[in-house]
């Protein structure tokens, strides 16, 4: 596992964002018919007619450790593998009850997209605390 700080990923900087990287590593299809999105964005995954699965790679692509990194990550967030990180994450940054929510959205149970959208936003909101918080403990333990 290639972990952030390794000599490969220096800085969050070379991280792609969401949506790039979305449209990099994946294709969402509708599942009536079959048709790729041209274009994918994490707002139209939470449809219920639009799936989402790894994209044929061309030769043209390199994968890089950035890729790497952030494809387990993905996998799990869209429902691909059930690897945890995800799960772990928000346990980690005090969001357990965002995790159960999100499973049921992997799972396609019917859940209200509304408390979907909080979940989401509560998660962020703790993670960017989270990671406020690491930042000044680093920022004082280098003094």
């Amino acid at each position: 596992m290639l972990s952030a700080s390794s000599r490969d990923i220096l800085n969050l900087g070379k991280l792609h964002s969401a949506n790039k990287f979305l449209d990099r590593m994946y294709e969402l299809y509708h599942t009536a018919t079959g048709e790729i999105i041209s274009k994918p964005s994490f707002d139209m995954f939470f449809h219920d007619n639009i799936a989402c699965r790894h994209k044929q790679l061309s030769s043209r692509i390199k994968i890089t450790p950035v890729d790497e990194f952030m494809k387990p990550i993905f996998d799990d967030f869209l429902g691909l593998d059930n690897n945890s990180i995800v799960a772990a994450i928000l346990s980690k940054i005090g969001a357990e009850n965002v995790a159960q929510i999100w499973q049921q959205q992997c799972d396609r149970k019917n859940i209200n997209k509304d408390d979907l959208i909080v979940a989401l936003f509560t998660a962020n909101a703790k993670l960017e605390v989270f990671t406020s918080y690491k930042r000044i403990i680093e920022f004082t333990n280098s003094w």
